[in-house]
């Protein structure tokens, strides 16, 4: 097959980006995907996957699959492990899970959540089998003990770079009375970034992960090792854009603002003010010690969208819009209030500078009322499911909706779609790209060129034109394909005409002169006496420091 493959690319040698933003605003509302569950704080899925795992409260995650039932028996039944949920106002529970990049080959995820010994936990688990995870396989690579039992953050997910990324509260009461968010020893009130692509088995179901190298305590005795940004209140959910790898944080306020943070992708370090700084407003330095910056102070970084408690008093954070369905949504943030319920629902797109909350914000919350009897209660998260579309998760109902157009028919995925178009130099990355070449063409053989001297005019492919300039580095992927950087550059599509190439960027394997390079790659599908059938739209990723 592999030899076939290579000759077939080398026809494809011979033969030889974003969707467009659209001007009017496709109509939005939601459909219910499933109900019935019990206290739903989280859901979403694995990439190209049609299933949607939600995470109860209590300590069970379920599976709704892709015909929209869900599954009689859970995924994972933690319960036993997992404190609170006593009430509502609980905080205490199971709060997230994320999927190892690789988690269709290997089955590892990971779990958030507070237990029986008032300490919250983070745990890598494996599966039994497709729908099954083994409950047994836990291995806890981080735990704290709270001294409080409220504001214990709640997320963790993979960044383009691979590592895993867990957003912790200040431990808690009110108005962070050890001043914990600024104590760099402390790893309260935080963003840590772990690697857990080889968690270590100890003993007594304990594991130990690796630590980047590139974090910023790394030989910094003033900083715990697993920093990665400081000062956060309770940032319950927060969330990379998929394509452009920033970092959006909704911290949870105190008495007065909730906020949205966004990082840069690849930027460590920040300070976000906490609990000198509630928003942009001044929160004092009340208990920390002597020598915290004040209010105001250019150490801390300024949300880039707030909004004062006459509108709600506990932000749910969302996701970047980047499905396929509504193409003219493409770039906006979607976020609401837990306490205000279905009447407070918002959007907004950042471009790099604050963003007013008044005439910059598109308050979404009517045009997503569910039609009928079906209605919002208090929204716990948004999700994403395998394509990228936004979901709503409706706590007090036990309701999970999907965000799709209304009277308008669902736009197609464009040929190329890629995930996270920035990788770092220094601590390395994998872009996914995501080939939909349509089921006309299962079976067919694709082959991916790349280039760093832009997309125009492109190379002559058969009767089409391929949007890759050759030059060197299209040459070099010819003549090795499959290898680095470039992985499953060559391959057959699946029944529904879809497969998956991945740009890998290994820490530290170029040298600081390819920063500013720009890589594109795109594809073309032949049948099986070597025509051209179809040749992609290009994807675009960004070499950073």
């Amino acid at each position: 097959m592999y030899t076939r493959l290579s000759t077939l690319g080398l026809v494809a040698a011979a033969a030889i980006c974003a969707a467009p933003t659209a001007t009017a605003q496709t109509p939005l509302t939601t459909e219910l995907v499933a109900d019935g569950f019990t206290g739903p704080v989280w859901a979403g899925s694995p990439p190209g996957d049609d299933r949607i795992f939600v995470v109860e409260k209590r300590g069970t995650i379920q599976i709704i699959d892709g015909s929209g039932s869900v599954l009689p028996t859970p995924f994972l039944d933690i319960n036993s492990l997992v404190g609170g949920f006593a009430t509502g106002n609980d905080e205490r529970g199971l709060y997230t899970m994320a999927f190892h990049p690789n988690f269709a080959t290997n089955g590892k995820f990971f779990v958030y959540f507070y237990n029986n010994n008032d300490q919250t936990v983070a745990r890598q688990y494996t599966l039994t089998s497709a729908n099954v995870a083994d409950a047994s396989s836990g291995l806890t690579f981080y735990r704290v003990t709270q001294p409080f039992p409220n504001h214990n953050g709640g997320d963790l997910k993979f960044g383009p770079d691979g590592m895993l990324y867990l957003g912790t509260g200040d431990g808690g009461s009110a108005n962070d009375p050890g001043c914990r968010a600024q104590n760099r020893l402390e790893t309260l009130g935080k963003m840590l970034r772990f690697d857990v692509n080889n968690v270590v088995p100890t003993s007594g179901g304990n594991g130990n992960a690796a630590i980047p190298p590139t974090n910023p305590g790394v030989g910094d005795p003033t900083t715990d090792d697993l920093i990665w940004h400081t000062g956060l209140r309770n940032p319950w959910r927060w969330s990379f854009d998929r394509l452009t790898g920033e970092m959006y944080i909704a911290d949870v306020g105190q008495n007065a603002r909730e906020e949205v943070d966004v990082v840069p992708s690849n930027v460590g370090n920040l300070n976000f003010g906490w609990r000198v700084e509630e928003g942009t407003r001044n929160n004092g330095n009340g208990s920390c010690p002597p020598g915290t910056p004040a209010f105001g102070s250019s150490v801390y970084t300024r949300p880039v969208w707030e909004y004062t408690h006459s509108f709600g008093a506990s932000i749910s954070g969302g996701y970047v819009y980047r499905g396929c369905a509504i193409p003219d949504l493409q770039g906006e943030y979607f976020v609401a209030d837990f306490l205000a319920g279905s009447s407070d629902i918002w959007s907004f797109s950042y471009t790099g500078t604050a963003v007013p909350f008044n005439n910059a914000t598109q308050q979404r919350a009517a045009e997503l009322d569910p039609p009928g009897s079906l209605g919002l209660g208090q929204i716990s998260s948004f999700g994403e499911d395998g394509a990228g579309e936004l979901l709503i998760v409706d706590y007090s109902g036990g309701e999970i909706f999907r965000i799709v157009p209304d009277g308008v028919a669902p736009a197609a995925c464009p040929p190329l779609v890629s995930r996270f178009s920035r990788l770092s130099v220094s601590s390395g990355g994998t872009q996914y790209l995501e080939l939909h070449a349509g089921a006309s063409n299962a079976g067919s053989v694709y082959f991916m060129a790349g280039t760093t001297s832009g997309t125009f005019p492109g190379t002559p492919a058969g009767s089409l034109t391929l949007p890759i300039n050759v030059d060197a580095y299209t040459l070099f992927l010819l003549q090795n394909p499959g290898a680095l950087p470039l992985l499953n550059s060559i391959g057959v599509l699946d029944a529904d005409g879809r497969a998956e190439a991945r740009v890998r960027i290994a820490p530290g394997a170029l040298d600081v002169s390819f920063v500013g390079t720009t890589l594109h790659h795109a594809y073309i599908v032949l049948d099986g006496i070597g025509t051209v059938t179809l040749a992609s739209n290009a994807a675009e990723c960004v070499l950073e420091p």
